[in-house]
């Protein structure tokens, strides 16, 4: 019998486990490891700011994974003993034969002094005092805070700004002001309200290449939304209302921040963090924390999918972190572990192929499609179609699925 332990419920990790249960005999026991009971779908936060998703619409509890036939363990990690094969947590220790680490990454708002600190858990929704007007859009009190700010709110300047170093889902940004610049409309003050994308980006989501940078800046300059590339937030004056920027200081009335974010503790504590970034370095294509051909001892049983890693393109940077590359990545480990423990080869492959679907409030989305392999070709933008929010629509429907 093989134990299969998946660190992580998250889209990749969920993924994983979901896809190992069902391609592995029942002798085989799969287990997922999570400290929160409660997930969100953070891609559906800007629906809630909007009003089409309430809080409870985008949130599930983990206790249905259970009827799928996975091992659930309440626990946070604190470290990985990859000689014993041992995951250790607060309460206990779990024991593995092969190892999924999906833990996604900590949100870390402290590093950039004047921001809201991060809540205790970031979907969970209570009273929504966020302090205002400064508000985290990974969080669902930053989300209805936000909705409320814009609600009472006549006139004012709105800052999405994006932080320097790795954060979440890049094209963020950008899906943010001009879901904002809908959401005024509809409630006709739009015209008193001027709406700037801060970023560290000289282009919105670089990773894809200039030609999607330039259709989004584009499209932002049709609803009077500017993009203002090559600028590093350093602080937030809070009591001033002002934004310090290597480049400069930028007075606002509302502000909304993309959080930093960093590895979770345990991955360090374990040695698995790697380069300046700290996140977890693995073969590009099989995930592993060693390559293929060449196994060192224990690595070749633990692969890392999602956020907590760092895999660099051949053009520079590194692979964006995103659900969507999580999601695939899941499967290509799930397949692979699954022949392993049959005892077969493996031969699946992240190939670096992506497509994503960037919201554009009441203009049609840009949905792009490309490989983060490729030595120099820029994604492809795809015709300017609405019908392409059914694709985020679907995702989201099957998140939710997955965990009922």
């Amino acid at each position: 019998m093989a134990v299969v332990v998946v660190v992580g419920a998250g889209t990749g990790g969920l993924t994983a486990a979901i896809t190992l249960r069902k391609g592995l005999a029942r002798e085989h026991e799969v287990a997922v490891v999570e400290r929160e009971m409660v997930q969100g779908f953070y891609p559906s936060l800007l629906w809630v700011l909007e009003g089409r998703r309430t809080p409870k619409d985008i949130t599930r509890s983990l206790d249905a994974v259970r009827r799928r036939g996975i091992t659930l363990v309440h626990d946070t990690v604190q470290d990985v003993d990859m000689v014993r094969r041992l995951v250790k947590c607060e309460r206990e220790q779990v024991p593995y034969d092969f190892l999924v680490l999906a833990p996604g990454a900590d949100h870390a708002p402290e590093r950039v002094p004047g921001l809201v600190d991060a809540p205790a858990h970031p979907m969970a929704s209570g009273s929504a005092r966020t302090p205002g007007p400064v508000f985290n859009l990974f969080s669902i009190e930053g989300i209805l805070g936000l909705r409320g700010a814009l609600e009472t709110a006549e006139r004012g300047d709105i800052l999405v700004v994006a932080p320097a170093g790795p954060y979440k889902c890049p094209p963020v940004p950008v899906e943010t002001a001009m879901i904002l610049d809908r959401v005024l409309r509809r409630a006709g003050k739009r015209k008193r309200f001027s709406i700037s994308v801060f970023s560290p980006e000289t282009l919105p989501f670089e990773a894809a290449g200039t030609a999607v940078g330039r259709t989004a800046v584009q499209a932002m300059a049709r609803r009077e939304v500017s993009y203002h590339g090559d600028w590093h937030l350093e602080s937030v004056d809070r009591d001033r209302r002002v934004a310090v920027f290597t480049e400069g200081r930028v007075a606002y009335d509302i502000l909304v921040f993309i959080p930093p974010i960093r590895v979770p503790d345990f991955v360090k504590q374990a040695g698995l963090s790697s380069g300046k970034d700290e996140f977890v370095r693995v073969d590009p294509h099989y995930l592993s924390l060693s390559t293929v051909d060449n196994p060192r001892g224990g690595e070749d049983r633990v692969f890392a999918i999602g956020d907590v890693t760092n895999i660099p393109m051949p053009r520079g940077g590194s692979i964006p972190k995103s659900g969507a590359v999580a999601h695939l990545q899941s499967l290509v480990v799930a397949g692979n572990i699954a022949a392993l423990v049959r005892g077969k080869a493996p031969r699946r492959r992240f190939s670096g192929l992506a497509m994503c679907v960037v919201e554009m409030g009441d203009l049609p989305p840009v949905t792009i499609v490309g490989n983060f392999f490729s030595q120099s070709r820029d994604f492809r933008v795809l015709p300017r179609l609405r019908a392409f929010i059914t694709v985020k629509q679907l995702v989201e429907r099957n998140w939710l699925r997955e965990r009922q």
